[in-house]
């Protein structure tokens, strides 16, 4: 039995904004994959800017359901910014993830917001006095998924700093990390190399975990 899979053009892939984003930061992305066939798009609005993450996290699950209601349907996640903190953790909601990628995701937290607190004032600091910020400064690093993933970075100039989070809080494997330099944390979503690199991601052979087929044998065994 072959231990890989790939994606196909009709697989549907969800696309969940940032903070202080809209869904149609992926407009420019969803018309590039149209153009290459990827027909099952769908561009995800959520509360983020008021809810905690554990809330934001269950009001895409259920966005998600009323598209694809089967769960155990294959989806791919494509997060931009904190949209990559909801894909790197919507299987724990039951998601059937085949792939995820996250583009400018502070998935170890974020200094810049930590600094917040102490180089901002009052009056400018209080616009920061949202859940969402709170949940990253406080946050602990993720862990890596059980499912295929990605991880992408920009960084002004020849940087590793893209205006809001640092590369090395986006990693979680350096093997799946790409990062575009001379793009920010914003205009990246309009730079012609992110759309590639997506379509060249999509394109990658998905590894299976050769532990799951052995599973399934045992499982089969223990039935009979």
């Amino acid at each position: 039995m072959e231990n890989y899979k790939y994606i196909t053009k009709k697989t549907h892939i969800f696309m969940i904004h940032g903070l202080g984003s809209y869904k149609l930061t992926f407009f420019p992305m969803q018309y590039y994959l149209l153009k290459y066939g990827y027909i099952n798009l769908h561009a995800i609005s959520y509360p983020v800017n008021s809810s905690e993450f554990q809330e934001s996290l269950e009001f895409v699950n259920n966005k998600i359901l009323e598209i694809l209601p089967k769960e155990d349907d294959e989806i791919v996640v494509i997060g931009q910014s904190f949209g990559g903190l909801i894909c790197n953790n919507l299987h724990k909601l039951g998601r059937n993830i085949l792939k995820s990628i996250c583009i400018c995701s502070p998935l170890h937290g974020s200094r810049v917001v930590s600094y917040f607190d102490y180089y901002l004032p009052g009056f400018i600091k209080n616009m920061f006095n949202k859940k969402p910020y709170y949940y990253l400064r406080d946050k602990e690093k993720e862990e890596k998924p059980p499912h295929d993933f990605h991880t992408i970075s920009f960084g002004l100039f020849n940087s590793d700093f893209d205006s809001c989070v640092y590369k090395s809080e986006m990693i979680l494997d350096e093997k799946k990390h790409t990062h575009i330099t001379w793009s920010s944390h914003i205009g990246g979503f309009l730079d012609i190399r992110l759309f590639r690199t997506i379509y060249d991601i999509l394109e990658q052979r998905i590894e299976l975990p050769i532990i799951e087929e052995k599973q399934k044998k045992k499982e089969k065994y223990s039935d009979l």
